[in-house]
């Protein structure tokens, strides 16, 4: 496994070029496209099962250089479902960037920071585990039982956005035993136990989505 031989695309350079200093959001079909051939790609080593209600899935891609940040700390990814929560000539251009960035109204909207990936291209491992990050947020609506969603019309998964796997306070877990933050807190510390899949990454960053 050699991830620095991995193609991964990079941010328009039109991003840092001084001759375009209102350009501070661009988008990067690439991006779909590697998702496509990796993460979605059996044969690929960076083939991820839990992703794959996502082979249907119009995602939309975005980098920007713009600053964002949540106590304190800096937003270097986020996903998010295109909503447009305004009057109807608001929504109307909105709608018409939204379609002139990607041709389709996507069912999620992945924006990276560019800032950061540049700042990463040594660490690839750095790079995919945020990648990663929003991607499972790009999640399949469940019902009442917790069961996946699937259109009656299609037969496709239904998308919604999905939460973290893992939500407890640490003086918990330390007092009680992980145990006492249930099931999902038990394979998390177990999963936490063994040795990364692809590389050990570190992020300094936080998601949006979170």
């Amino acid at each position: 496994m050699n991830l620095e031989k991995l193609s991964i695309p990079l941010p328009d350079k039109r991003l840092f070029d001084v001759n375009h200093l209102r350009l501070n959001t661009l988008p990067c079909q690439e991006l779909g496209e590697f998702t496509r051939e990796t993460f979605l790609n059996e044969k690929h080593f960076l083939f991820n099962l839990d992703h794959i209600h996502l082979a249907s899935a119009q995602i939309g891609y975005l980098f920007t250089t713009e600053p964002n940040s949540r106590h304190g700390k800096g937003i270097i990814g986020m996903c998010e479902v295109p909503m447009f929560r305004c009057g109807k000539w608001q929504k109307a251009r909105q709608e018409q960037q939204i379609y002139e960035w990607f041709d389709f109204m996507p069912d999620f909207l992945i924006t990276y920071s560019a800032g950061f990936w540049m700042s990463e291209m040594d660490s690839p491992q750095n790079i995919l585990s945020l990648y990663e990050h929003e991607l499972y947020h790009a999640g399949q609506a469940k019902d009442e039982f917790g069961l996946p969603k699937f259109s009656r019309d299609t037969g496709l998964p239904k998308f919604a956005m999905a939460p973290h796997s893992l939500e407890e306070h640490t003086g918990v877990v330390r007092r009680y035993g992980v145990e006492a933050s249930g099931q999902d807190a038990v394979d998390f510390v177990n999963a936490a136990l063994l040795e990364p899949k692809i590389a050990p990454a570190k992020l300094k960053g936080l998601c949006g989505a979170c």
